[in-house]
C-alpha cells in the first residue's frame, strides 16, 4: 500500500488547494475536476500495486473501504451495515473541505471516490456534508 501513502495528509491537502484553484477556472474549472477525478478514481482501482477489486458483497466492499481510509489516515466509522447499504461518518476532510464556497470543488472531488466505489460494486452517496455545515461527512454506500 506505499501507493496509498502518496495519498497521505499532506499531499491531499496539496492537491485539494489545487482543485480548489483549478475549480474557479471559468467555464472549464468543473469539468476539469471532474474529469481528472473519475480518471484518478479509475487508476486506483486498476492500479497493480493496489488490492481493489469488484465484490458481490457489502463485506467486500466494506473491507475495501477500510483499508483505503486508514491506509491513507482517514478518520471513519460504519453506522450502519446491511446486505446492500453501509453507512458511513468521515470525521476529517483529507482536502480540509470545510467551508460553504468550498461545495463545488468539494462535490466534484467526491467523483474520485464515486468512480473507484462503481467499479468495486457499490454506488457512493454523500448524505451530509461538512461543508453543508455538518460537522462530519455521511456517506452511503449501496450495492450496486
Amino acid at each position: 500500500m506505499k501507493v496509498l501513502q502518496l495519498l497521505s495528509s499532506k499531499y491531499t491537502i496539496r492537491s485539494g488547494r489545487f482543485f480548489e484553484i483549478l475549480y474557479q477556472t471559468p467555464l472549464v474549472g468543473e469539468f476539469v475536476v471532474r474529469s481528472i477525478s473519475r480518471v484518478m478514481g479509475k487508476i486506483l482501482f486498476y492500479s497493480p500495486w493496489l488490492s481493489f477489486y469488484r465484490s458481490d458483497t457489502m463485506s467486500g466492499i466494506r473491507k475495501q473501504l477500510v483499508e483505503l481510509t486508514s491506509s491513507i489516515g482517514i478518520p471513519i466509522s460504519v453506522i450502519q451495515e446491511g446486505e446492500k447499504e453501509l453507512q458511513f461518518l468521515v470525521h476529517q476532510c483529507p482536502y480540509r473541505y470545510i467551508r460553504s464556497d468550498q461545495q463545488g470543488v468539494c462535490d466534484a472531488i467526491m467523483d474520485v471516490d464515486r468512480s473507484l466505489f462503481k467499479l468495486c460494486g457499490a454506488e457512493l452517496i454523500i448524505q451530509e456534508s461538512m461543508v453543508h455545515g455538518a460537522p462530519d461527512c455521511k456517506i452511503l454506500l449501496r450495492k450496486l
